[in-house]
């Protein structure tokens, strides 16, 4: 269960980021999907997890959105925006990609690697 959760880190984009990103957004003239790579590492990546929220909250993908967007309707995009802030969880893999499913998956692998012989974190 340690090492598991060494490996998951929840954080959130705070609600102050996210109506930042918003009206940045709205306030310029290129498509969401264009957004994206206008943003620096920090911001593209809370922007990312805005989104996931978004697809999981609404079913509206980053194609609707730029859809939205083209045709003008801000207010539709406002209405979907998240208005809280979105947690997110950032992996760390110390063993697998894969043993950050859950804690049973970090035992699995950490049983696999001992048994062939891989040396586990401490």
């Amino acid at each position: 269960m340690r090492l598991y959760n060494k490996s998951i880190k929840v954080t959130t984009v705070k609600k102050e980021d996210s109506q930042r990103l918003l009206d940045d957004l709205l306030g310029q003239e290129s498509r969401p999907s264009d957004f994206r790579g206008q943003l620096g590492e920090d911001d593209a990546e809370a922007f990312k997890w805005i989104l996931k929220a978004i697809k999981a909250q609404s079913k509206i993908s980053l194609a609707e959105l730029d859809l939205l967007f083209e045709a003008d309707y801000g207010d539709d995009i406002r209405a979907v925006w998240p208005v809280r802030g979105v947690t997110r969880t950032d992996l760390d893999p110390l063993i697998t990609e894969y043993a950050t499913k859950n804690f049973k998956e970090t035992l699995a692998e950490a049983v696999s690697w001992h048994l062939v012989g891989l040396k586990l974190p401490k």
